[in-house]
């Protein structure tokens, strides 16, 4: 039997369009990502069937085919996680052509390093052990990072942060949605500075809103939503990425938490990105911070959140770094893994603060997000 690249090339190659990989691209009037054939659940089927799926050119002797994600790979699964697990290996199939002086390994993998790679000159290996007096991160070193906007376009307030997850859809926390101001409406991503305009920036209207079933604002727990965007997000050339969905329970112990948010408790928003390292505390030690009461009638539930602070200094997450992340690099390739998002927490610096736990939600986020077609 022919091995599928020769398939591949005897059937299709009156398809080829030169793109290459990572290219945005057409197939049936959708949009779609080239990736590697290997890559794509659906082309694989269609050579199988010695039918034509899309191509886009050859990496080597590698078929490069047009993958529309969410039909192309959502389908192919069932358990939780498997959709998330396989959109993460095509989304870091589009960062090659653009990371590839960083990439050890074709296979995503977390890692518990709290760097990123390249570093400007003269930063230390480490960031800032508090956010108060910080570290700023440096243009796109934190791609996915998505900035939320209250009130009307010509008087927007930046008040809360988030993930972009995909090309429509960003994840944040569920009492990021409503604001003093009303609702929130805007979605901002490529920033670096709030007041600054850059070349990277997106802004994008909110279209829908997908508050968690479960969550209740009197209360604690299930604090995690999803926004989606207007339009549709082309992630090359603008330097924006998604960050992939942790899938299991287990974290490592040091990780980043990034945000806009105040650098000292009452204090306004911080105008540069700021990040900080901080390191997981045991469930059992945040509730000696956070007993059970009114908000908490459960205590903290170790499979739901997180609790993370600084074992040295005052780390921390502030006012307005809400619904922003908790993260870690896959390693080499300038995109992160979500952990977590920015929840709750006590006296900017003081005491661990609280974050909803990503892995717990995985099978909601995939329905939302990469939904079966009926």
């Amino acid at each position: 039997m022919l091995p599928v690249r020769i398939i591949v090339i005897l059937h299709i190659v009156t398809f080829i369009v030169n793109a290459q990989l990572s290219d945005i691209c057409e197939n049936s009037g959708k949009v779609g990502i080239c990736v590697l054939l290997e890559h794509c659940p659906a082309a694989i089927k269609l050579v199988k069937e010695r039918k034509h799926p899309k191509l886009c050119g050859f990496d080597k002797n590698d078929p490069i085919v047009c993958c529309e994600i969410v039909t192309d790979v959502v389908n192919k699964f069932g358990e939780p996680g498997d959709i998330a697990r396989q959109i993460c290996i095509v989304y870091f199939d589009v960062c090659i052509s653009e990371c590839s002086e960083y990439l050890t390994d074709t296979k995503p993998r977390t890692t518990t390093t709290t760097t990123t790679s390249p570093r400007p000159p003269g930063s230390p290996l480490l960031v800032a052990p508090f956010v108060v007096d910080g570290y700023d991160a440096y243009p796109l070193e934190f791609p996915h990072m998505a900035l939320l906007g209250y009130g009307s376009e010509e008087n927007i307030q930046w008040k809360c942060g988030g993930s972009l997850i995909s090309e429509k859809f960003v994840l944040t926390a569920a009492h990021c949605i409503n604001s003093g101001i009303g609702i929130v409406t805007f979605i901002k991503l490529g920033v670096h500075q709030i007041t600054t305009y850059s070349i990277h920036d997106r802004q994008f209207k909110v279209k829908n809103v997908y508050q968690h079933p479960d969550y209740d604002s009197l209360q604690k727990y299930n604090d995690i939503a999803l926004l989606e965007f207007d339009g549709e997000l082309v992630f090359l050339p603008t330097g924006i990425k998604p960050a992939c969905l942790q899938l299991d329970k287990q974290i490592p112990d040091i990780f980043i938490a990034t945000g806009w948010g105040a650098t000292e408790y009452g204090n306004d928003v911080h105008d540069t990105l700021q990040k900080v390292n901080l390191t997981l505390i045991p469930i059992e030690t945040c509730q000696r911070t956070y007993r059970p009461g009114r908000e908490l009638e459960k205590g903290l539930l170790d499979d739901s959140q997180i609790c993370a602070g600084s074992v040295q200094g005052r780390g921390d997450t502030c006012q307005g770094d809400s619904g922003g992340p908790i993260q870690v690099e896959i390693e080499g390739s300038k995109m992160y893994t979500l952990l977590g998002i920015t929840s709750f927490g006590k006296n900017c610096g003081i005491v661990p603060a609280v974050y909803t736990r990503v892995s717990y939600y995985v099978s909601w986020i995939e329905s939302i997000v990469w939904p079966p077609e009926a």
